[in-house]
């Protein structure tokens, strides 16, 4: 009975759909030591499910087991900080594997025996990940370099500060401002009204110092993050090139960076979107529009996955190897060239730390898409 029960609580763990209370069972049955060999037997079941090129090696199926109980618990923990189930797995390098699941296969690789080194990627020619880093442009034109040791800057009635505490500038007149953030960058932003920005690589916010009027008015491009402050009497309102977003107080994220479509996901609240064109809709918890053109579909998604990157995290869903690159490119501030030897309709699904070497991910990359990646400077090479 024990062991059907491990069997079915470990299936649930591998779909990221376990409730805080199933957590904490596996983390009892785990801590059995008469269920050892069946716990095995279960991760060597579904990997080898999947597994195109034969048996999971024995060594993967180990390092899977020892760092088993630490995943399970920081996923209890993440739960009860977001007060949310089922979450996804976070899966740092610092724990015991990284999982990489391709559209016809799955790997496990111990990162004990492969992050010490990088195989035939040359340390010399390595790019680190994307730190904090944005532009203030000022009304009048003029650029400030903002510090990239803090993770952000706050906006008050007449200061703007970073976290530290520092001032940044004095801005008596309202003013409208605009927050830029290049490739391999991110950075945070706490607007005047209390609403959190969070700002993906190659994205910009452009606001005002105070809100005046009937609505509190922003626009975007790229990806962004959105914890609006609640104001009944003034609308919170999101321009981008595709279409309006209209909030009171609520938690989404926008993915705006590809010329014929735009994504948001809502959190929760309530969010009402009208395309350039008039088209309509209204979001509710969970829901994911993605809008081409005038045409908008929505699905039901699992929101973490979609702003899991403010944590460092790329979490992919079946998606398209040439949009991974494009991700890639963005936080690292590389060029992925001869990308169409790789079929488009290849995807991957997994999740992949933002804060690691790209050296490391093109290894993991290399072993599943079976191709071979050179670092020539900021361009990356793709041979067959």
């Amino acid at each position: 009975m024990k062991e059907e029960r491990l069997q079915l609580l470990f299936k649930k763990y591998m779909r990221d759909s376990l409730t805080a209370e199933e957590a904490k069972e596996l983390e009892r049955y785990i801590d059995d030591p008469s269920l050892g060999p069946q716990l095995q037997n279960s991760i060597t079941e579904e990997a080898n499910r999947f597994e195109e090129n034969g048996a999971i090696a024995d060594q993967d199926i180990d390092a899977i087991v020892e760092g088993l109980e630490n995943r399970v618990q920081q996923r209890l923990d993440k739960m009860k900080r977001n007060k949310q189930v089922p979450i996804p797995l976070y899966w740092r390098y610092a724990a015991a594997i990284i999982v990489v699941f391709l559209s016809v296969g799955l790997l496990f690789y111990p990162l004990s025996n492969r992050l010490g080194s990088t195989q035939h990627f040359s340390t010399i020619k390595d790019i680190p990940p994307g730190t904090n880093k944005a532009t203030l442009v000022l009304a009048n034109g003029k650029s400030i370099a903002l510090k990239e040791n803090v993770e952000g800057i706050n906006v008050t009635d007449h200061l703007i500060r970073y976290d530290d505490g520092t001032v940044l500038l004095d801005h008596s007149n309202s003013q409208y401002l605009k927050l830029v953030v290049p490739r391999a960058g991110k950075y945070k932003l706490k607007l005047s009204d209390g609403t959190q920005v969070w700002l993906n690589a190659a994205s910009s916010l452009k606001y005002p110092s105070t809100f005046q009027g009937a609505e509190r008015v922003v626009e975007v491009q790229g990806e962004a993050y959105f914890e609006v402050q609640h104001d009944s009497e003034h609308p919170f309102v999101v321009k981008t090139a595709k279409q309006t977003i209209k909030v009171l107080g609520t938690a989404f994220n926008i993915n705006n960076y590809s010329d014929d479509k735009a994504t948001t996901t809502l959190v929760h609240g309530k969010i009402a979107l009208t395309s350039v064109r008039g088209a309509y809709k209204v979001l509710a918890p969970g829901d994911q529009a993605i809008i081409k053109g005038d045409i908008f579909t929505i699905n039901k998604v699992n929101t973490q996955d979609y702003i899991a990157w403010k944590e460092d995290l790329i979490v992919l869903n079946d998606q398209d190897i040439h949009d991974v690159f494009r991700q890639l490119e963005r936080w690292y501030d590389v060029e992925f060239v001869n990308i169409d030897v790789i079929k488009a309709n290849k995807t991957l699904s997994g999740e992949i730390p933002r804060n690691t070497n790209l050296s490391a991910i093109l290894q993991a990359l290399e072993e599943q898409i079976h191709v071979k990646f050179e670092i020539n400077g900021r361009r990356i090479m793709i041979k067959t």
